[in-house]
C-alpha cells in the first residue's frame, strides 16, 4: 500500500472532479425551450448528481414518460454537441491525480454520466490517462442499477478489498454506496449534493481537492 494509506481511489464526476454545472444548466434550459417545456425549478444547482432524466423530471414537473423522452433527446443533442465543452475541472485536479498515480495508486471513475461523454470530456481536459477505468451506468447492457453494482464489479473483478479503497464523491448516492461495500468516504464540499450533520460526523469532508492527499497521507502515517 502506498504512502497515501490507500489501494485505490473512485472519483465521482459531477461536482466531484468536474464543474458540470455550467454545461448542464444551459443544456436543459435549451431543450426545454426546444421542447415547449417552463422550468419550475430555476436553481439546478441542488439537483445535479441523479441520471439526467430524474434531473429533467425534477426541473420541469413532468413524469408522462413521452415527454420526458422527448425531453432527454432534446438535452442529449444540445449536450452532446455543445453543452459538454461548458465543463471545467475543478482546480488542481490534474496535480492530484498525477500525485496518486506517482505512487502508484490505482484511480478509477464511477460516474452517472453516459460513458462516450465521461470519456470524451476527461480526454479534453487531459486527464484520462490517469485512470484505469471509466465506468459508468452503461458501461455494461443492460445498465448498471446504481453505484454500489459498479463498485462491486470492480472490486470484484481487480480484487479489492473494499476496506482498502476509498470513495471520493459529492452526494448522498456517493455516501451510501461507499458504506455499504465499506469503502473509506471522502465528501466534496464544493459538489452539487449534501449530507445530513449525522452523516458528515462519519466521512472526511475535502474542500479543496488537494485536501483528498491531506486526508489520504493521514491515513497512511498510522
Amino acid at each position: 500500500m502506498s504512502r497515501f494509506g490507500v489501494g485505490a481511489v473512485f472519483f465521482d464526476l459531477d461536482g466531484t472532479l468536474l464543474n458540470s454545472l455550467p454545461g448542464i444548466e444551459s443544456s436543459i434550459a435549451a431543450a426545454c425551450e426546444a421542447c415547449g417545456v417552463r422550468m419550475i425549478h430555476s436553481d439546478v444547482r441542488a439537483i445535479v448528481g441523479p441520471p439526467i432524466r430524474l434531473i429533467l423530471s425534477n426541473v420541469t414537473g413532468i413524469e408522462d414518460a413521452g415527454k420526458l423522452d422527448d425531453l432527454e433527446r432534446a438535452f442529449r443533442l444540445e449536450y452532446d454537441s455543445v453543452g459538454w465543452v461548458k465543463t471545467p475541472v475543478y482546480p488542481d485536479a490534474g496535480r492530484v491525480l498525477q500525485e496518486l498515480g506517482s505512487a502508484a495508486v490505482p484511480l478509477f471513475v464511477v460516474s452517472n454520466k453516459p460513458h462516450h461523454i465521461a470519456v470524451r470530456i476527461l480526454q479534453h481536459q487531459g486527464i484520462m490517462h490517469h485512470f484505469q477505468n471509466v465506468v459508468t451506468r452503461d458501461s455494461r447492457n443492460p445498465p448498471y442499477s446504481g453505484k454500489v453494482d459498479m463498485l462491486q464489479e470492480i472490486l470484484d473483478t481487480e480484487r479489492y478489498a473494499g476496506f482498502c479503497c476509498a470513495m471520493v464523491g459529492d452526494t448522498i448516492e456517493d455516501a451510501l454506496a461507499a458504506e455499504s461495500l465499506g469503502l473509506r468516504f471522502i465528501y466534496m464540499a464544493h459538489g452539487y449534493g449534501s449530507l445530513s450533520n449525522e452523516q458528515l460526523s462519519r466521512v472526511n469532508t475535502a474542500e479543496s481537492l488537494p485536501e483528498i492527499l491531506e486526508l489520504l497521507e493521514k491515513t497512511g502515517d498510522r
